[in-house]
């Protein structure tokens, strides 16, 4: 029985369980070509799939051939996607719960998401959320130095405050006494070890 071996699991296998490339002639067993592809479909919408012996791009038709028709449809969507990045009018929803794309009209510098589920507003040439009356420098500008104050307000907070145990409200100590009231809550504890105080006693007392 002719046999061949496969490139990549270095393992002899009947002529008949094995794939050869159109473009390229190299031959796989079906398992590890199937495999070997579904991990370069991901990467589809950077770089073509290539042969992984002498780097030739596999068709179209033989990614076809050795994937199901569910992993089709994501090749597909890859390539297309891919193809759209191409034009600089594409546009992807900055809303991390939506990505919608779209093919947008440059003059419109305001895009609103056409997901019915999402209609995020964003803008056209720096892809952030929409700043209206704002310029996009100006709006990078600001938004990092939020970004730096937010830092700085967390550290403090890390340092100065604790959470409530009831509520989870941030409180700050303004006295020396371990006995807190939250401003929220009214919840009674203790800053020491944040466990309740009860007729104004606590347990690490």
């Amino acid at each position: 029985m002719d046999t061949y071996e496969c490139k990549i699991c270095c393992l002899q296998h009947p002529k008949e369980d094995v794939y050869k490339l159109a473009n390229c002639s190299h031959g796989y067993c079906k398992e590890c070509l199937n495999l070997y592809i579904l991990t370069e479909i991901p990467k589809a919408g950077v770089k073509e799939i290539i042969c992984p012996e002498c780097k030739t791009p596999i068709s179209y038709y033989d990614v076809k051939d050795n994937v199901n028709s569910l992993d089709q449809i994501k090749y597909d969507g890859f390539l297309l996607e891919n193809s759209l990045s191409k034009d600089p009018n594409y546009r992807t929803c900055p809303n991390k719960k939506c990505e919608f794309s779209l093919i947008c009209d440059p003059d419109s510098t305001k895009i609103t998401c056409p997901n019915g589920e999402c209609k995020f507003a964003y803008c056209f040439n720096c892809k952030d959320v929409w700043h209206a009356d704002v310029t996009c420098e100006k709006y990078q500008k600001l938004k990092l130095q939020n970004d730096i104050e937010q830092k700085q307000l967390e550290k403090w907070v890390s340092l100065h405050a604790k959470k409530c145990p009831n509520c989870k409200v941030n409180i700050e100590k303004n006295r020396g006494c371990n006995h807190m009231k939250c401003t929220k809550c009214s919840y009674y504890f203790c800053w020491q070890c944040l466990n309740a105080i009860i007729n104004n006693k606590c347990v690490c007392k």
